[in-house]
């Protein structure tokens, strides 16, 4: 009877968990749409930097989804503890996706520092604030929601999902405030 409640609890878990990782997924591929959309119609490198930025999150945020897919797969031969390293992996994964962000990101504003043109259009920065300022709504529900289900079940996947995001509220926000170059 217990041990019955036990994977009960855990198959609940790892619904709830698959869950929340696909809300992730979804917000994430939306803001890099977004982000692109608007970067490119009012000319901002900024704008364009940070749908770089959500692309690489959009990855980070599918690794998490598989790893924690996979981790709910109980022991076989191969795995007598379970697939629980998979959300480990995951989390070591994501951190090396945010290095490689954060060397496009320098990369684009060096090339526009050193010599880019300017082809902002001014009459668009209501637009870019906007999708900057939606950007960070959508990062704080969504980093919120996976922090509450990471401590809930424990996942490390969900959990470095979460901090990745909340860091890119802080981004976002301060996009929105030069919504420029």
């Amino acid at each position: 009877m217990v041990a019955q409640r036990e994977q009960e609890i855990r198959e609940r878990d790892s619904a709830l968990k698959e869950k929340t990782a696909r809300l992730s997924v979804a917000s994430n591929s939306l803001l890099v749409v977004a982000k692109l959309a608007v970067g490119f119609a009012i000319g901002s490198v900024g704008i364009i930097s940070e749908a770089i930025h959500s692309a690489i999150d959009l990855v980070a945020a599918t690794i998490a989804y598989v790893s924690v897919r996979q981790s709910a797969r109980p022991p076989d031969e191969c795995h007598t503890f379970g697939h629980g390293k998979y959300e480990s992996i995951s989390g070591l994964l994501e951190a090396v996706l945010i290095l490689v962000a954060a060397v496009l990101i320098v990369n684009e504003a060096l090339k526009n520092l050193l010599g880019g043109e300017e082809t902002l259009n001014v009459d668009g920065l209501g637009l870019g604030i906007a999708v900057m300022l939606l950007s960070a709504g959508v990062n704080v529900y969504v980093s919120s929601r996976l922090m509450t289900v990471a401590k809930k079940t424990e996942s490390i996947a969900l959990e470095s999902d979460a901090w990745h995001l909340r860091t890119d509220v802080y981004t976002s926000a301060g996009g929105s405030s030069s919504g420029s170059s």
